[in-house]
This record gives structure tokens, C-alpha cells and sequence, in this order.
């Protein structure tokens, strides 16, 4: 299964989402029609908020597949969409969806509108025919099922009450319980009041109070006595009526309210206030959602997948790959129903099996961030034209790294492994930087040990933000060798699962947080995820089959040479690899038909069977009860005795019900019958798992009596004293031969033949033939590695990263020429891009661009050219570092907020910034009396404590990768607040031109670049503020004088100057198309600037040009058009969104870390008088790192690995003096 199965200690049901809603379609054109897919979908909020956001006359159409483990859910959300298809009163809706008791026409709607559904479609088919089915999907049989069933229940308790207990404990119990359930509850909701938190943390507490005693919203006497009818819809889930609701509910988590606190005084804000704000955008989404619904051309297809999130992308992963709706997985575990998808809905209608953005929830906190990435990737699209997303959001409980003391993350392994293993980045680790405030996460509650901490992280391809790259074939990547790509995987398996130590190399993505125990990812990652990364691994450094298997073959000599499990074994690894055609080993593939026993009956021995053990249900209930209750919830194991490969099986499904072998002796089939009671029935527990054959024929050191099958527990790490290991509790056993209790049957290998899309895409390769090139063509990428020691491994020798190296064949006749002809042979390389080297021979003027994967730091690029020249083997190789967070120019750095193209180059959009619909934001009121005060501390957050500290130790410019948030602050606060510079009547100055103080007297104006401030306003998912503005850039035929004329003359008053240096004006010039793609309501047109020179900006030099484009000049100027001033130089105007450029707060620590290590700040983090030295960087290869290693003898010089060390000794020999004592 998807994650290790595990005996809930409790149930708990949550109908309502968590964390704020926010719009799925922020990373892609207006353009293009979206595919979407939302994992654990919950309250469909984020559907609903995406469409709300749409522009008003889009005409592109969103497809959303929402999956979901609780059919409670599923029915809440199509109950919610047909009743705003049927435009339901705003007002019933609320009650139906936020209030867990009715008033009685709520309850008497609900209930007929539930039989009206319930009598319009018994089957898929009828339900496709229906009014509601252009709209509402279902993506299977067995979730239409499901959602009917509990329809039905909903419509037969009109006028029911609760039993006792059966919404929960008291109101008092669930305040208690809310606030000692590891978080202040205050705190998850009152975060979506973005900068208002502090001042809304108040409020939010009331409404929860509130809402835990009267179970509503309403705080009105009248409305409350006449809410008591229980609501059915909180009554049912996936465990029947048996499930408490969560003790965090709370309606208005899903809501951004920040405008109620900053266009008043906050103090004055009452729970009425609030929830009369929340209603009010509830009902702005829906009208939004019945408007699209109602579109002739049927602007939106919501459509429903029953089932666990993982266990559905990997269904849609197989349908797409093999082409067959029936995956042989079962949808959930606890559940003994397989994933069939409909065939109507995606053989015949062409329902989606890839998507442009997949959202995740925060299924981070509960499957790992391993498994998402190893299950998601490969359904993003990649034939779009333009960059798909993944969207992760984590809600956990954070503490610091115990050995490095930084919070959160592992950073290191995000670009150096993870991008080059899935080939997917954090966006924002990237450009340093992100447009989302957060800093109120860790300012309300620093002083807590342990808090959530709410991250929505957006992953993109590390090279998809490179202009140049984009242009180019994504080369070929391998290792230097199968063995040393092996080495790698051996490593990653063993951090998983060996030592269940998860403190090094891969164990960041494995769970890039820390959980609240000692070994936090033993229980989330299963052999079947591994698997699955190995199959990307395949398909991303493997050439052939043959290479594969090299590969594999290593890998198993590895593993299986070193005895280091003391908690699982091999044989599930062996099975996985087989089930999902990855890979055999010997006997795995065709085992021998034993003489003995009761597999010697069968026709045919398969590679693999399924066992399934009937587990009497007065043994498991009673027994686990009692266990649970002590330990926790706590994952179950099968361990497998008294044969050749012993070990435990991980990979469980579970459920309650009847196991019956309708097969023959020789050719056996089982049947299994769920009992929908689940764990309130009488059923027995079935338990099933999938074993390679061989584990009980060859060899067969014992007979059938004495192999035995244990079912176990593990007691949880976090309930065991002193951080010991887990405790095995048996709580069945009974021996193979066992025909009762363990049946046995063939179980088919439906991945055996999966297909490896790199294979056959790599042997027709899109690059130009080698002679066309000025030097040739890039046949592949080589990654190369260097071993080290980590202060995490326990002084084990590890393996890591170090770069890259860019293979180029020497195939152009006139490069071959001066190649074979000794010292005529010149190349010069320049880093011109994040990830593109840009490479001439001598002095021609034909240039190649040499393309890397993840971005690099060019500047300590190194030539390698073959000591033998060969005139059948002619070639240049380039190696260059990886670029991690460093204070050199590298990367992103180059770039860190680039506008990009689409393939056939007619669309653009913005990179690392997201999308926004200014006519769908709420505007600031500037009258607002703590406007002046909140808003200077919201925009001065984007100035980090090392961005302050930078700009102390360098006494002037400000570094490249500080970004303009200087002018930044400027442009945001002061034309909007009375704090600063005013004009001579006392004002704000509305209209800012950008100066370039650097120029001196050169006679020339020192700004081009005009901004006209039109209105600040809410920017509610990314919880901050973005300025509606328009750019104009003087050209001709504008002057400065016609400008700063017409702005006098219409009695505009005077225009506000934002001096800066030369360095930052060349940001804004980058910044400015972002700017202006994030928020265009029009389209580029076939004489589109961008799209004929392919650069972007046009221009990024003063008094050179406009940087934007023509096309969205005098469109959609509405915000100048209203001020008779600015009316006249409308036409020549661009509108832009300007919002703050935050601090990632994961990287922050790492970069006070390398401060502090490099001996420019003390222990307290402040600067130092006089540093003594320089930003630590490896002696060798340059790189700036916080791990970096002194040399032993002489102290003086730092190194970032071994090979380093021993690269540069006959150099520093000479130097290397003992440190005095």
C-alpha cells in the first residue's frame, strides 16, 4: 500500500478544511485550459476559490479531479455543487456546510434536495444524463456508489437528534482538547488575517468558542434556539457514525478575513464581524462557481474519485501508462474494494490522466514528502507547452534539527538531490525569495517549542525558469558509472530503512521536517515507494535496459552484503521490484514448482501470490483494543518464519469482512466480501499482502507446518521511553499450511510491462545534427560524486553530489579542424543563464549554448579536454557545481524573477511570482485608522535579519541577490500611508519616478521609468498586500517634459522620487514584465515584441527602450481613466501588480549559520567591527557552504569534501603550517 498500515487509536472525521483557500491556477497563462488535480480535496475550498479567481470573461476551461479517502466528503461536495447549479440561498448553504445543528427548513431542504438526487440517478449512467452531470463527475462506479449511500442516509434523517456522544464530547472537552492537541488552535486560523494576525488572534479565539459551545456560528439568541436538529452530513464518514469530529474544526479556517481587521480599527471587530465577512465570501464563491457552471460552453467539470490519494495517482499514472482503468489496488486501506476507474469517463470522454498543477493538501504532514514526490511526478504534464506544478502545504509540529540547529528543513538536499532525482524544485528555494508573507508564523509564537507552521511550497523544474534552457532539448543526465549510481540508491535505501537513522543524504526528502518523535519517517515510507524511485531513477540515468540492470545488479550486492536491518528485511524489496517491473533477481521471475506442500497442487507456479489471513475477530478486537489504548495508533507488520528469505512485510491491506477461496486446488481465487460496518461490524479482520513465490519455494528449507505467518504491531517510538527502538506485539500466528486462517492465490504482475517513456523518447533525440552546431552536439549530462564525512552519519563514509559535467562531441568539420591542430584550439564560456553555459571557439563569432538540468554556478566552471586526441572520439567536457544557497552570483541569482514563454512562444507568464486577478482583490481602505502602522511593519518584513546584515558589513550596494526591496518599500508604503515624504498639499505622492542616483552629472534624466500608485489591496491567499499600478517608460513619442506636464496641468500634484543604485534599476527592469504578466486580463498578439526578439525584458538598460511589449499598453487602464491627471498618458501605460518580495524563512537560519561559521557576526548574530575573513568557500572548487570542514593541521583554509582536500595539497603543502597552541 501506499504507507504502512496502521490501527487507528481514535477516529476522527473533518469536514472542513484547515488552512485558508487558495487558487490552484496561480502558476499557469489565463490561456490555457487547466487539467487539475486535488488530492485529499476535503471541502472542495480551493475549487471553489480558483474559480472565483478566473477572470470574469475567461474562456478557458478548468477540469478538476478531486480525490478523496472519506465518501462523507465527497457527498458534503456534491451536495455543495448541485445546490449552487440550483442556486440555493447563500444563506441555507452556510447552515448546511458550517453548522453541525440546523433550523428546521435548513434540515427539511437538505433532506428533499438529497432525495431529489438520490431518485434522478440510481447508476453512473443515469447520473451522466442528469442536469448536474456536465458539471459533477464521477471518475468510478464505486464512488458514485458511495456518495448515493450516504445521500440516502442524509435524506432519511430529516428530523433526526444526535445519540449521545455522536458528534463529540462536550463544549469544554473540546476547547481542552483543541488546544493540547499539540497547536494552539487559535493560531491556524487566525493566520489567514495575513498581516492582521496579531490584532485578529483575539477574535478568532471568541469564534471558536463559540463554535465549540453552540456547534454553529450564530450568535444570536433567536437563530440559536431555533438550530437543533442534527446535521446528517457531520453525522457519516468513511467509519460510519462512529467518528468524533475533529476537536479542531473550526468554520472559519477556511476564509481570508484580513480586510475585516485592516479597514477598521481591529479592537472593534466582533465574532458577528467576522463571520459576516466569512458568509460574504462564501457567497462570492459560489456565485462565482453557479456563473461558470451556468456557461454555455461549460466553463468548469468538477469531477469526484473515491479513494486514498495515493493509491488514486497511481491509478491515473496506470491508466495513462498501460491504458487500463483496472490497477488491481485496493482504494484505501481498511477498505476490500479495488480502484476500477470508469471506463465511460476516461476511455470515452477523455477525462485527464496528466495535469498542469497537482495540489497535495497537506498530506506532507501524514505520507512524507518521499512519497508524494515519487507518486505525483509523473503525472505532471510535460506536453502542455508551459511549466506544471506541484503544490505541497505542511501544518505540523516544528522543532530544530537536534545537530545542526536550524529549523525545519534539511536544506542542502534540495537542489544537490532531490531536483536531480525527481527533477522538481521549490520555487522559492530557488529565487530566494516569495511573494507569500509568513512571517507571522514564527513572530506570534516564538516563544513555543513546539507550533504549526503553516508552508505552501509551489515545485516547478529547476530548469523550466531559464529562458535559454527552455529553448533547448532537456539533456540526457547519468552517472559515471552504474556501480556509482548503485552506491547512490544503496544509500537512500539504507537512510529509509536500515538504521532507521534519517539524518543525512536523502533523509531530507524523505521528510524535510522533523516530526515529534525520534525516527520520523520508519512508518511513512513503504519498499513500494522506494520502488516507484527507482523507476524514476531508470527512467532519468539510464540509457538502455542493459545499463538498468547493471544497476539493479549492483545495488542488490550491495544491500545484500551488508547486514544493517534489524527491523525489515529484503523480501518485500524483491517483490516490489517485480510487481512493478523494475527489476528481478534470480528466482523471482520463474520460480520452481515445489515437490511438497500446498503450492505443489497448483497447474502453475506464478512469480507472485497474495496471502490473505483470516483473523478471528474476537482475537483482534479485544487484543488490539487493549494494546491501542496503551501505545497509540501503531502500524501493523506481517512477519513471515521458518524460511529462506525471513523478514517482515510492510505493505498491508486491511479490512473487516469474509475471505472465501472460490478457486480450485490447483488454480485458487479469492473472494472477498466486505462487511460496510467496518470496525463497529462483527466481521472478521482480513489481512492481505503480496509476496514473491520464491520466498516459499526456493529454497524450502522447511515443510508447510513449519513456516509460519505473524501478524504484529509496533508500539509507536514516541510512546517508548528513551528514544527506544519499537516493540513487536504479536497478535496472530498460525502456520502456512493453515487453510482457515491463510489462503493463498496467484496474484497477476499488471506492471510487468511498463513502459519507459525516457528510453523511447532518448533514441530520438530533438537536438540539431552535430555539424549544424558550432561545435557539436551535447550527447549528455555526467553527474559526479564525491564521498565525504557527514557529521550525521556516525562517522560513516557517505557519498554526495559534487557537480556536473557537460559532455559536447567535437562534430562541426571547421571545430574539428582547429581541435586536431595543438594550440589553435581555444573554447570561452560564459554563464549567461541559471543553467546555461554559453560556450565560443576562440575568436568565431558562432556561439552554443551547453545546457544543465539544475542551475549552476558558472563562475567556477573548469574546461576538461582528453589528454589523447582521438579522431574517432573528438570531444570537450565542462564541469561546473551545483548552485546551493551561496552568497557568489549562480543560478537564480542571475535571474530570479523571470518572465517565460510557452514552447510556441505566444504565451508568457511569470516564473517565480504567482497570478493574480486585481479585480478579484478586496481594495485596502485608506482610511483605515492603524493603516499607516500595520502596513509599514507588512512590507518591512521583507527585509530579512540578513538582508539587514549584508547591508551593514558591505557599507553600500547592497548585494545581487538582495533584490530591490529597498525602492520595493518605497513604491508599497508611501503613496498609500501619510508616514514619509508628503506633497505640498499634504499627501501622498501617487505618482513615483525611478532614479538612478549612480549616473552623476551625465546630462541625462536620471529615471525613464514612471509608476502611477492606483490602489492598494488584499492579496488573501498569500495572506499580503500588492499594489494595483500602472508602468509608463518615457520613449518617444513621450518626453519627460509631456509627462511631468500633463500630470501638473490635470492637477495630478508633484511626482515622489525612489532613488537607487545602478545594480537595483536593473532589477526593476527585470521586475517589470513579471509585474505585468502577473496580472494581465489580455492577450499577446501576433506582433508581440517578446515573441519576435525571444528576450524578455526588451530592454534592461536606462533610456534604451521599454522593457514590456506593446500588447498590454492602454489595456485595461481603468485605474488612470478614473484620475483626469494620469487620463492622458493612460495610452501609453501598462498596467502592473506590486507586491513585497519575502524572505523564505526555511533558508533564513542557513544563511545566519554561514554568517555566524564564517567569523562576520557573532553568537548574538550582529556584525562584526572588523571580520577577519571572508564568507567561508571550499579552497578548491569555491563553493560557499555552511558544513564546510577546516584543514586539521593549519586551521586556516576550508574544504567541502575530501577530494577537494587532496586536489588542492600539492598547492597548499607549501602553506600548511601546524596551528600555534
Amino acid at each position: 500500500m501506499t504507507v504502512p498500515l496502521v490501527w487507528p487509536a481514535e477516529f476522527y472525521y473533518d469536514p472542513i478544511g484547515n488552512t485558508s483557500a487558495t487558487c490552484l491556477t496561480r502558476d499557469l497563462p489565463p490561456e490555457a485550459p487547466a487539467n487539475i488535480l486535488v488530492l485529499n480535496s476535503t471541502d472542495c475550498r480551493n475549487v471553489l476559490f480558483t474559480v472565483h479567481c478566473e477572470l470574469v470573461d475567461s474562456r478557458r476551461k478548468l477540469d478538476f479531479t478531486c480525490s478523496d479517502v472519506d465518501p462523507g466528503n465527497l457527498a458534503r461536495a456534491t451536495l455543495l455543487f448541485t445546490m449552487v447549479v440550483d442556486s440555493v440561498s447563500p444563506r441555507i448553504l452556510w447552515n448546511i456546510f458550517f453548522h453541525v445543528y440546523l433550523d428546521e427548513p435548513s434540515l427539511t431542504l437538505l433532506a428533499s434536495h438529497c432525495r431529489k438526487l438520490t431518485d434522478a440517478a440510481l447508476t453512473l449512467q443515469d447520473w451522466n444524463g442528469t442536469i448536474y452531470g456536465a458539471v459533477i463527475r464521477f471518475g468510478s462506479e464505486h464512488t458514485f456508489a458511495e456518495v448515493r449511500r450516504l445521500l440516502s442516509l442524509y435524506a432519511d434523517t430529516e428530523k433526526s437528534r444526535p445519540p449521545p456522544d455522536a458528534l463529540g464530547k462536550t463544549a469544554e472537552e473540546r476547547r481542552k482538547e483543541a488546544r493540547e492537541h499539540k497547536t494552539s488552535y487559535r493560531h491556524s486560523s487566525a493566520r489567514s488575517s495575513g498581516p492582521m494576525h496579531a490584532q485578529a488572534a483575539r477574535v478568532y479565539d471568541e469564534a471558536y468558542d463559540v463554535f465549540c459551545d453552540t456547534r454553529t456560528t450564530f450568535v444570536n439568541r433567536r437563530d440559536l434556539a431555533r438550530a437543533t436538529l442534527c446535521n446528517p452530513t457531520f453525522c457519516y464518514s468513511r467509519h460510519g457514525s462512529a467518528a468524533t469530529l475533529h476537536p479542531c474544526l473550526d468554520p472559519m479556517a477556511p476564509f481570508h478575513l484580513a480586510p475585516a481587521f485592516g479597514d477598521g480599527h481591529p479592537d472593534s471587530v466582533t465574532v458577528s464581524d467576522l463571520v459576516k465577512a466569512a458568509r460574504a465570501e462564501f457567497s462570492s464563491w459560489c456565485a462565482s462557481v453557479h456563473d461558470a457552471a451556468s456557461h454555455p460552453n461549460g466553463r468548469v467539470v468538477v469531477r469526484f474519485l473515491l479513494g486514498d490519494p495515493l493509491v488514486v495517482a497511481r491509478a491515473l499514472e496506470y491508466l495513462g501508462q498501460m491504458g487500463e482503468v483496472e490497477s488491481n489496488m485496493f482504494v484505501a486501506q481498511w477498505s476490500m474494494c479495488r480502484m476500477v476507474l470508469s471506463s465511460e469517463e476516461y476511455a470515452e470522454r477523455g477525462a485527464p490522466t496528466t495535469f498542469d498543477a497537482i495540489d497535495t493538501s497537506t498530506l506532507w504532514d501524514t505520507v512524507g514528502i518521499f512519497n508524494l514526490l515519487s507518486t505525483t511526478v509523473p503525472l505532471l504534464s510535460v506536453t502542455s507547452g508551459y511549466d506544471s506544478v506541484l503544490y505541497t502545504e505542511s501544518l505540523v509540529a516544528w522543532e530544530n534539527n537536534q545537530k545542526t540547529k536550524i529549523p525545519g528543513y534539511h536544506f542542502e538536499s534540495f537542489t544537490a538531490d532531490i531536483s536531480l532525482w525527481f527533477d522538481l524544485c521549490p520555487v522559492d528555494y530557488l529565487s530566494g525569495f516569495t511573494c507569500r508573507y509568513n512571517a507571522h508564523e514564527t513572530l506570534q509564537y516564538e516563544g513555543y517549542t513546539r507550533t504549526r507552521r503553516h508552508e505552501v511550497v509551489s515545485w516547478k523544474r529547476p530548469c523550466s525558469g531559464d529562458r535559454i534552457a527552455r529553448k533547448h532539448p532537456t539533456p540526457h543526465m547519468k552517472f559515471q558509472s552504474p556501480d556509482l549510481l548503485a552506491a547512490h540508491l544503496e544509500v537512500v535505501y539504507f537512510r529509509l530503512f536500515g538504521d532507521m537513522g534519517c539524518t543525512a543524504f536523502f533523509a531530507p526528502g524523505a521528510d524535510l521536517y522533523r516530526r515529534e518523535r525520534q525516527y520520523p519517517d520508519v512508518f511513512i515510507n513503504t519498499r513500494e515507494s522506494f520502488v516507484r524511485f527507482l523507476r524514476c531513477a531508470r527512467d532519468r540515468f539510464c540509457d538502455s535496459m542493459e545499463e538498468w540492470e547493471e544497476v539493479v545488479s549492483s545495488f542488490f550486492s550491495r544491500i545484500t552484503a551488508v547486514d544493517r536491518l534489524d527491523f525489515l528485511s529484503h523480501v518485500e524489496l524483491f517483490t516490489e521490484l517485480h510487481r512493478l517491473g523494475v527489476g528481478d533477481i534470480e528466482g523471482t521471475e520463474s520460480p520452481p514448482k515445489p515437490t511438497s506442500g500446498r503450492l505443489s497442487a497448483w497447474d502453475s507456479i506464478p512469480s507472485l501470490v497474495r496471502v490473505t489471513l483470516v483473523v478471528p475477530r474476537a482475537q483482534n478486537s479485544e487484543a488490539l483494543t487493549a494494546y491501542v489504548r496503551g501505545w497509540g495508533a501503531s502500524p501493523l507488520i506481517v512477519f513471515i518464519g521458518g524460511i529462506g528469505l525471513t523478514g517482515y512485510i510492510q505493505g498491508l491491506n486491511a479490512g473487516f469482512g469474509r475471505a472465501t477461496d472460490v478457486g480450485t486446488e490447483a488454480s485458487p481465487r479469492i473472494q472477498l466480501d466486505e462487511d460496510p460496518e467496518g470496525f463497529q461490524g462483527t466481521s472478521d479482520l482480513i489481512v492481505s499482502f503480496v509476496v514473491c513465490t520464491g520466498a516459499f519455494t526456493d529454497p524450502l528449507p522447511k515443510p508447510d507446518s513449519e513456516i509460519t505467518i505473524s501478524l504484529c504491531f509496533m508500539a509507536a517510538p514516541q510512546s517508548l521511553p528513551n528514544n527506544e527502538k519499537p516493540i513487536q506485539v504479536c497478535m496472530f500466528k498460525e502456520p502456512f499450511e493453515d487453510r482457515n486462517h491463510v489462503l493463498v492465490a496467484p496474484e497477476p504482475s499488471s506492471h510487468a510491462h511498463w513502459p519507459c517513456p525516457w528510453l523511447e523518447r532518448r533514441s530520438h533525440s530533438n537536438w540539431p545534427h552535430g555539424s549544424s552546431l558550432p561545435i557539436g552536439e551535447q550527447t549528455y549530462v555526467k553527474i559526479e560524486s564525491t564521498k565525504n564525512d557527514s557529521d550525521d552519519s556516525d562517522g560513516e563514509e557517505q557519498i554526495s553530489i559534487s557537480g556536473m559535467v557537460a559532455r559536447v562531441e567535437v562534430q562541426n568539420p571547421r571545430a574539428r579542424e582547429l581541435y586536431l591542430t595543438p594550440g589553435r584550439f581555444t573554447l570561452n564560456v560564459s554563464h549567461v543563464s541559471p543553467c546555461v553555459m554559453r560556450a565560443r571557439i576562440g575568436d568565431s563569432e558562432q556561439e552554443q549554448d551547453i545546457v544543465f538540468p539544475v542551475p549552476i554556478i558558472g563562475s567556477l566552471c573548469e574546461l576538461r579536454l582528453p589528454q589523447k586526441c582521438e579522431i574517432d572520439d573528438l570531444h570537450v567536457e565542462l564541469y561546473v557545481p551545483i548552485a546551493k544557497i551561496v552568497f557568489e552570483k549562480g543560478g537564480y541569482k542571475l535571474d530570479p524573477i523571470p518572465t517565460i514563454s510557452s514552447s510556441d512562444g505566444s504565451i508568457h507568464y511569470p516564473w517565480s511570482i504567482h497570478r493574480v486577478n486585481l479585480d478579484r482583490m478586496p481594495v485596502v481602505n485608506e482610511d483605515g485608522l492603524l493603516l499607516n502602522d500595520w502596513l509599514d511593519e507588512h512590507v518591512w518584513a521583507q527585509r530579512s535579519i540578513t538582508d539587514c546584515t549584508i547591508d551593514v558589513m558591505h557599507k553600500g550596494e547592497p548585494p545581487n541577490w538582495n533584490l530591490p526591496k529597498q525602492s520595493l518599500f518605497c513604491v508599497l508604503y508611501r503613496p498609500f500611508t501619510t508616514h514619509g515624504r508628503l506633497t505640498g498639499e499634504g499627501k501622498p505622492f501617487r505618482v513615483m519616478a525611478l532614479s538612478d542616483w549612480s549616473q552623476g552629472n551625465t546630462g541625462e534624466r536620471h529615471t525613464d521609468t514612471f509608476l502611477f500608485l492606483s490602489e492598494l489591496r488584499y492579496d488573501l491567499s498569500a495572506h499580503t498586500v500588492v499594489a494595483d499600478a500602472y508602468v509608463l517608460t518615457v520613449i518617444a513619442p513621450l518626453t519627460h517634459d509631456t509627462v511631468e506636464c500633463a500630470i501638473a496641468d490635470g492637477g495630478g500634484g508633484q511626482i515622489g522620487s525612489v532613488s537607487m543604485s545602478s545594480a537595483e534599476m536593473l532589477m526593476w527592469k527585470r521586475l517589470l514584465p513579471a509585474a505585468a504578466e502577473r496580472c494581465r486580463t489580455w492577450s499577446h498578439g501576433p506582433n508581440c515584441e517578446y515573441t519576435a526578439t525571444g528576450r524578455v525584458p526588451l530592454e534592461d538598460e536606462m533610456h534604451k527602450g521599454n522593457p514590456l511589449c506593446s500588447c498590454g499598453r492602454g489595456q485595461d487602464v481603468g485605474g488612470m481613466l478614473r484620475v483626469a491627471a494620469w487620463r492622458p498618458l493612460a495610452q501609453y501605460a501598462t498596467r502592473i501588480a506590486l507586491s513585497p518580495l519575502f524572505p523564505v524563512w526555511y533558508l533564513e537560519p542557513l544563511m545566519r549559520k554561514l554568517l555566524r561559521l564564517s567569523g562576520l557576526v557573532n553568537k548574538e548574530g550582529k556584525p562584526k567591527e572588523n571580520p577577519r575573513m571572508p564568507i567561508p568557500v571550499c579552497k578548491m572548487c569555491r563553493q560557499a557552504r555552511f558544513d564546510l570542514k577546516r584543514c586539521t593541521r593549519c586551521q586556516s583554509v576550508t574544504y567541502c569534501s575530501q577530494r577537494c582536500q587532496k586536489k588542492d595539497w600539492p598547492m597548499h603543502k607549501a602553506q600548511c603550517k601546524p596551528k600555534a597552541k
